[in-house]
């Protein structure tokens, strides 16, 4: 009868009629016996009821042992954690007990109850068989050893799909307050896991799980540092440590601080201690999530900043996440600075068509379409501006670019100012960079320094009017930090020598790097080798060193010569060239060169001899 009910019914709302039925008969006639024949109008359709909600269960929800959707929380069994040796399990309960907390409170996950998960640890189950009884999705185990104050935490997270161990790791502490260990090391696993289980593999900020607190603070975070303005940066820092202090296991917190500090430092002589902190907190947000482009792409810019190098962990960061215009901006100035012009502008214009008001992109467009000589790409940018509602100060601005790159300085200048309305005492953001290229290229580097917030020592630096400091904000500038920073490095090396100071500049050279192939590859990486070694060969020769001078010179014009090949219409590599031939003493070459590229459009821009 059920089933006609059902084979007739658009709906199947007939096995909760069925089962009233059933509890009706059983409430009027409880003590009818089997030979009154009262199971065949109960237990009958009470089975029929089971086999249809099985069937329908089967049907349409099919349950855990389906692949989840990317929302659904994941189902953890935490064993029972093993203590070695055996004897006082108090440490390994409580460790297993807080563990447990800590990963109920991720919203992304769901942890197996704990009678279950005992005793289903006594059977020894396979994986596969937590997965087929209850759905797990993951199963976690730890071993802890002590010796005596010493304590170590063996743990490992095994996917019970196919049986991989997909993450192992040790975890030390000290045994002083056991309540605090346990906490640490129950806090430190939750953190690592975040990551790795997130729902999309954690690869981007808004797929990793934490309190709304911490969301509010990094989105703010992050809305500054997107102005590129050091205030902005500094402010943005403060947001971030609130973060990791109320949330420490949110990694792209720490991604995002080890950028606020990387900008907050905004000054002519970087610090090799401010970059040591900014890579521990990036380096923690990838211990985290290993999968998050974020970090991928902020550990690659403090790395190799905005050189070729950083190309292939760009080219990560974007495949983890093709959203992401941060990513492609950076890895755009990466193929800018391997002379590859074509392939920064598809770079920029991806960055752009995710995000086309974004400033840093549009500019960084201009710069790499001047080079490129592509006037094509320059008419689709305004386009895309015109199309996208861009304020009359943004075209302007980048007009004004497009003027500084095509060699007009004063036109740009001129630009900048009348956006501004206010000259160029205190420019916006987005003309900050313009303004001060455009003052240094007209031989204004006081003012440029004024603009950029650098000392007011920077202007005679740049004109060589004085050797550089010693001291920056009541500190050594250490042999590393002199050789940190474009804006700093090859000014103040060519005031030593200019100045008589060669000996000092290879002695200061010699502390930085311990071999000439050291050199080569950090001031490579910084995108600083053509600038410097020019003048560190010509430091060299005069201090009886010329088979080295001759070495470096030699790996310093393979790669200008790798750009004259990639881009031989391109006016940067030749001028980058003639500067190298002029040291090596080929001087026809040099001029020759020089002559190609100013006749391309090229002036100097105040960093070259």
């Amino acid at each position: 009868q059920l089933f006609r009910q059902l084979a007739d019914a658009p709906t199947v709302p007939r096995p909760i009629v069925a089962n009233r039925q059933l509890a009706e008969a059983v409430a009027i006639e409880p003590n009818r016996s089997a030979a009154g024949g009262w199971w065949k109008q109960a237990v009958v359709p009470l089975l029929v009821v089971v086999a249809v909600l099985g069937l329908i269960a089967l049907i349409v929800l099919p349950g855990r042992q389906q692949t989840p959707a990317a929302s659904d929380p994941l189902l953890v069994a935490v064993l029972p954690f093993e203590q070695q040796p055996p004897g006082e399990s108090y440490l390994a309960d409580g460790l297993w007990d807080d563990t447990r907390a800590a990963l109920s409170r991720n919203p992304s996950l769901r942890v197996l109850g704990r009678a279950t998960t005992r005793a289903m640890a006594e059977r020894k189950l396979s994986p596969d068989e937590y997965r087929r009884r209850f759905g797990v999705d993951y199963v976690l185990e730890a071993r802890i050893r002590r010796s005596g104050n010493q304590v170590a935490t063996l743990v490992s997270l095994t996917r019970t799909s196919d049986g991989v161990a997909i993450w192992e790791d040790r975890l030390r502490g000290r045994l002083g307050d056991p309540m605090a260990l346990e906490e640490a090391i129950a806090s430190g696993i939750e953190g690592k896991l975040r990551g790795r289980l997130a729902r999309g593999g954690g690869r981007r900020a808004d797929q990793i799980a934490t309190i709304p607190e911490v969301y509010a603070l990094y989105g703010e975070a992050r809305s500054m540092l997107r102005t590129r303005d050091v205030d902005h940066a500094r402010r943005a820092e403060s947001l971030l440590r609130q973060a990791v202090r109320l949330d420490p296991n949110y990694a792209p917190a720490w991604s995002s601080l080890a950028y606020a500090m990387h900008l907050s430092d905004w000054a002519p002589v970087e610090r090799s201690a401010a970059d040591a902190r900014t890579f521990a907190a990036v380096r923690r947000a990838l211990t985290l999530a290993p999968n998050l482009a974020e970090g991928h792409g902020t550990l690659a810019i403090l790395e190799s900043g905005n050189s070729q190098a950083a190309e292939q962990s760009m080219r990560r960061a974007v495949a983890l996440d093709p959203s992401y215009a941060e990513g492609w901006n950076w890895l755009g100035n990466a193929l800018h600075a391997s002379y590859r012009y074509a392939d920064a502008i598809a770079a920029f214009e991806r960055a752009i068509e995710i995000d086309p008001l974004w400033f840093p992109p549009v500019q960084n467009l201009v710069w790499s379409a001047n080079e490129g000589r592509d006037r094509a790409a320059l008419d689709r940018l305004f386009g895309t501006l015109r199309q996208a509602g861009a304020s009359a100060e943004l075209v302007e601005t980048v007009r004004a670019e497009d003027l500084l790159n095509r060699g007009d300085f004063s036109g740009s200048l001129a630009t900048l100012i009348a956006v501004e309305g206010d000259g160029v005492r205190s420019p916006r953001r987005a003309a900050f960079q313009g303004t001060a290229d455009a003052l240094m290229m007209l031989d204004y580097p006081d003012e440029a320094a004024r603009v950029s917030g650098f000392p007011p020592w920077y202007g005679q630096l740049v004109r060589g009017e004085r050797l550089p400091p010693s001291m920056l904000d009541g500190r050594p500038i250490s042999p590393s930090d002199f050789f940190s920073s474009i804006y700093f490095s090859p000014f103040a090396s060519r005031a030593m020598v200019n100045r008589a100071q060669a000996p000092q500049l290879v002695s200061i050279y010699r502390s930085a790097f311990r071999s000439p192939d050291e050199f080569i590859s950090l001031t490579r990486r910084n995108d600083a080798l053509n600038y410097l070694a020019p003048t560190i060969a010509v430091a060299l020769k005069s201090t009886g060193n010329a088979d080295e001078a001759r070495y470096i010179l030699v790996a310093a014009a393979r790669y200008a010569e790798s750009g004259l090949r990639t881009a031989p219409a391109s006016r940067q590599p030749a001028a980058d060239l003639a500067l190298i031939r002029a040291a090596q003493g080929e001087r026809e070459q040099a001029l020759q060169l020089l002559t190609k590229a100013v006749s391309r459009g090229w002036l100097p821009d105040g960093r070259r001899q």
